[in-house]
């Protein structure tokens, strides 16, 4: 059973191309931001070298209980995650329901390191925890998955625009192998005139030679039936093509491959 809540809220988040004026978003346009693409995971990868403290566990939730100290229901996950957490029950806290996906996620689209920072105990977990799923001997190297949300029209015209280039991902970005369930979610017109909806077509060649680690992650998610993939922040994607499905879908086709990481370094 699909956790309709979450996911509404997953897709909710803007996915964009990158500009200098956005103080928000989750997919930049690496065209012509290459330099700015290395200086983020510069300092992203500086944060993986993070040491794990009790300290950078404290400083995260006093934010996050000052954030919804007006909220009983956050607040008492919160005391949970404090009592309770563990870094193998990272990737079932990130698909929750809860204050730390919105609080997260929301630092992350905002590429604001400082904010990041605040986050370092629970990315590095998240990250590690990918990372080990990715080089299990039986994990998949190559997969097709799907993702369904609203998109600006504006933010739409942008990917029409870019056919051919390079985006990469700012968040850790959840995505399903069910075609039908990125439809259901992509909101089939609902948005217009203002949004589009649009489905996501991603597919992970074995020959893509990412440094970004993604893997499969539905018996460890809090919500086990969604077939879940999780890709981690700075993989890199190829615009294929950006088509009109239907009368109310957009299907555009994203490629991660070697080339594209090749032509960041």
């Amino acid at each position: 059973m699909l956790d309709v809540a979450l996911y509404s809220k997953a897709l909710s988040a803007p996915i964009s191309l990158f500009k200098h004026e956005d103080r928000e978003q989750s997919i930049r346009d690496l065209s012509k931001e290459s330099a700015m693409f290395m200086w983020f995971q510069l300092l992203f990868d500086t944060l993986l070298d993070s040491k794990q403290t009790e300290d950078s566990k404290n400083q995260m939730l006093t934010i996050c209980e000052e954030q919804y100290k007006d909220n009983e229901v956050q607040l008492k996950k919160i005391t949970e995650f404090r009592d309770q957490y563990s870094a193998d029950t990272a990737i079932k806290w990130y698909t929750r329901d809860c204050f730390l996906y919105r609080m997260l996620n929301k630092a992350l689209r905002a590429q604001n390191i400082d904010f990041i920072f605040n986050y370092r105990f629970f990315i590095i977990d998240l990250y590690n925890t990918l990372l080990k799923l990715h080089s299990s001997p039986s994990a998949v190297k190559a997969v097709n998955v799907y993702r369904g949300q609203m998109m600006s029209v504006e933010e739409l015209q942008k990917l029409l625009n870019n056919v051919g280039g390079f985006i990469s991902i700012n968040t850790f970005l959840s995505t399903t192998i069910d075609c039908g369930v990125a439809s259901e979610f992509s909101g089939t017109g609902a948005g217009r005139p203002l949004f589009e909806s649009i489905v996501f077509d991603i597919e992970v060649t074995e020959d893509s030679a990412t440094i970004k680690p993604f893997a499969e992650v539905q018996n460890f998610s809090h919500m086990k039936d969604e077939n879940e993939v999780l890709f981690s922040v700075g993989t890199v994607l190829k615009i294929e093509s950006v088509e009109q499905a239907t009368d109310a879908v957009w299907y555009v086709r994203l490629i991660s491959s070697s080339k594209g990481n090749e032509e960041l370094q």
